[in-house]
């Protein structure tokens, strides 16, 4: 597996003296739950014994030098307490300090989720990070993990006792659907006034979308818009008509015209949808009967 920078490749024995040189930083294990390294020989064993082991488990590979620089994977050699499914996979990943903030973690997890969606059968991941190492948490999210709500604390991971894990998940063939606010008062606990008929309630859902889903027909009765955070979501109408709103951009949604959503990219788009409701009445209308194409 291979971007213009990176490549995803099994552990060689000849990775351990780059494997020591950056995984014996103290800066790197603790952020990932695993102590530093203390010699290239201890290097060379996990890369036969942890690495070797478990078959979902690669040396990100910088092309420009040839050099293993970071680990992913899913599977036994991520192991952790984290509150899985009943099969569901943990995945995990780190990146050498001198490579942090370059995007490189961020190519590796959506080239191995591609990797997942292409030639396995599985339907989420879960994953997480400790609270105090935000960044790890902003790569998942760039890549369509969505926080489950839950944390825990993992004491056989080092330095992890009274360090809480943030718990992140991603859905792997469903549009993914989160509400963030749904509330009748405004932000000092006042209760809005009335409509002229019912009661006003604002209501705001994050839509994680994966490479190549979409959203069934539907329309909305309710006055909404939203923001795109990241990607491109491109909006069709049942007559044809096409919108493509980009990372950044803000669209209002149609009201009364049945319409879908569809991400036609190769990176997760993450929609912010508000609604303007009342309380009681459904945010958007589905048509089922309508086939997709």
């Amino acid at each position: 597996m291979e971007t213009e920078r990176i490549i995803l490749r099994p552990w060689r024995d000849s990775d351990a003296e780059s494997l020591f040189k950056y995984a014996s930083d103290p800066d790197v294990g603790s952020r990932a739950g695993w102590p530093p390294h203390k010699r290239v020989e201890e290097s060379l064993e996990i890369i036969r014994t942890v690495f070797h082991d478990a078959l979902n488990t690669w040396a990100i590979e910088l092309k420009e030098t040839g050099e293993a620089i970071g680990a992913i994977g899913y599977g036994p050699s991520c192991d952790c307490k984290l509150p899985a499914r009943e099969g569901e996979p943990i995945t995990g990943y780190w990146i050498a300090k001198p490579y942090w903030n370059q995007g490189i973690c961020t190519e590796a997890l959506r080239l191995m989720l591609d990797h997942i969606r292409t030639t396995t059968d599985i339907k989420s991941l879960i994953s997480g990070h400790f609270i105090d190492n935000p960044a790890s948490g902003r790569v998942m999210e760039k890549c369509g993990f969505v926080p489950t709500g839950e944390t825990c604390i993992d004491e056989t991971q080092y330095q992890g006792k009274d360090r809480p894990i943030r718990v992140m998940r991603i859905e792997l063939d469903v549009v993914q659907t989160t509400e963030l606010l749904r509330t009748s008062q405004s932000w000092d606990g006042a209760e809005m006034p009335d409509y002229p008929k019912g009661r006003p309630e604002l209501v705001a859902i994050r839509y994680v979308f994966p490479p190549g889903k979409k959203l069934g027909w539907h329309h909305h009765d309710v006055m909404n818009y939203g923001i795109v955070e990241q990607g491109e979501l491109t909006i069709i109408t049942l007559d044809g008509k096409e919108k493509t709103v980009c990372k950044g951009e803000a669209v209002v949604e149609m009201v009364g015209t049945i319409h879908h959503g569809e991400n036609r990219g190769s990176v997760p788009v993450i929609l912010n949808m508000f609604y303007l409701s009342q309380k009681g009445q459904p945010l958007s209308v589905p048509h089922p009967e309508i086939p997709m194409q």
